[in-house]
């Protein structure tokens, strides 16, 4: 389809090489650079087909689950179209290590974005989901430009699971 209009697809797959181990994480700082690929309030080059990448910064250690459970903090504009984006340490060049200075690239998906704190107009603080589209709200939302994201290795156990499911389905 693509030679027929004569466009090139650039396709880059996020796999399991890319989930880090935990003693990869144990080594982050608790302040790295981060990269979110995706579609805030429906934004997108159509013209070109690319998505909107967007930076900041982590906000909670990524070794770290946040309030004990498998998620992370970002500090980064998240706004409705980017629930499922994908959130990335992606350094090229030189970036700082527990060991010092590296000079390299270095990728790792880090979670999927699911929600966001927001403040609302009459002073209160909710965290609220972050939809896949945009809709329309009666009260006034202000974003605080953080970020939930579900760790990724619980993308692992989604798999297992649906590996199981469909092992499931393909034996009867």
């Amino acid at each position: 389809l693509a030679a027929n209009h004569g466009k090139e697809v650039f396709l880059c797959r996020l796999d399991d090489t890319l989930i880090p181990l935990q003693g990869a994480l144990d080594g982050l700082s608790a302040i790295e650079d981060v990269v979110m690929v995706g579609y805030p309030i429906g934004l997108w080059d159509s013209t070109n087909n690319f998505p909107i990448l967007r930076r900041g910064t982590t906000a909670s250690h990524p070794a770290s689950d946040f309030q004990g459970k498998p998620m992370g903090v970002v500090d980064m504009a998240c706004f409705p179209g980017s629930s499922g984006s994908p959130i990335l340490i992606a350094n090229e060049g030189g970036f700082a290590t527990s060991q010092g200075l590296s000079v390299g690239t270095r990728i790792h998906l880090l979670g999927v974005l699911y929600a966001a704190p927001q403040y609302t107009a009459d002073g209160t603080i909710r965290v609220v989901q972050i939809p896949t589209h945009s809709v329309a709200m009666a009260s006034t939302h202000i974003p605080i430009h953080l970020g939930y994201y579900v760790k990724s290795r619980e993308l692992l156990t989604l798999k297992e699971h649906l590996m199981s499911v469909l092992g499931t389905i393909q034996g009867h």
